[in-house]
């Protein structure tokens, strides 16, 4: 009689290749998010799987917190900031992956802006200040919080330099 054997083999789970690439640049107002994807490594051409990529700024996301902090919808930011954007990847017949990419958007430079002051004040015998019609750069329009104004109230007759300063999204001195 023949014997008969068995034997006990299984599948692993396939890995996974991810890019990931973290968004770096300059404010310009509108929103920005980091890159991040995934494939199937070795993968046959018929088949397609579902992946899913979470999302946290709050800390690391791992198999215990994933679906609990982490979100599905991909973090974007406008304003400036320094951000680490944490991801965890899941999909069916392969192994988790994990890491982290950066959304860093520094302040834009208002040297070189076009400003356009309000009229020449006349004189009162008080304080007289010059207002700021708009500033403008690049397509981009400072509201008044963007900036500081120094030097825009005399009293005597004359002529005056305003100092602008840009704060938050915005940095620099233009005279």
């Amino acid at each position: 009689l023949p014997v008969v054997m068995e034997s006990i083999w299984s599948i692993t789970p396939a890995n996974l290749k991810v890019t990931g690439g973290s968004y770096i640049g300059v404010y310009d107002g509108n929103p920005h998010s980091p890159v991040v994807s995934a494939e199937h490594i070795g993968e046959d051409t018929g088949h397609t799987h579902h992946i899913d990529i979470y999302y946290s700024t709050e800390g690391p996301l791992d198999v215990s917190n994933y679906s609990t902090r982490g979100s599905l919808t991909p973090v974007s930011r406008t304003d400036v900031c320094d951000v680490t954007v944490y991801y965890y990847i899941v999909t069916e017949h392969t192994n988790p992956a994990s890491g982290s990419v950066r959304i860093n958007i520094t302040p834009k430079s208002i040297v070189g802006a076009n400003v356009v002051l309000g009229e020449d004040p006349t004189y009162t015998g008080g304080d007289v200040s010059i207002d700021v019609e708009s500033i403008t750069i690049e397509g981009l329009t400072l509201k008044p919080s963007d900036y500081t104004l120094t030097q825009n109230t005399r009293v005597a007759v004359g002529t005056y330099k305003v100092s602008i300063t840009g704060t938050g999204n915005f940095h620099g001195v233009i005279e």
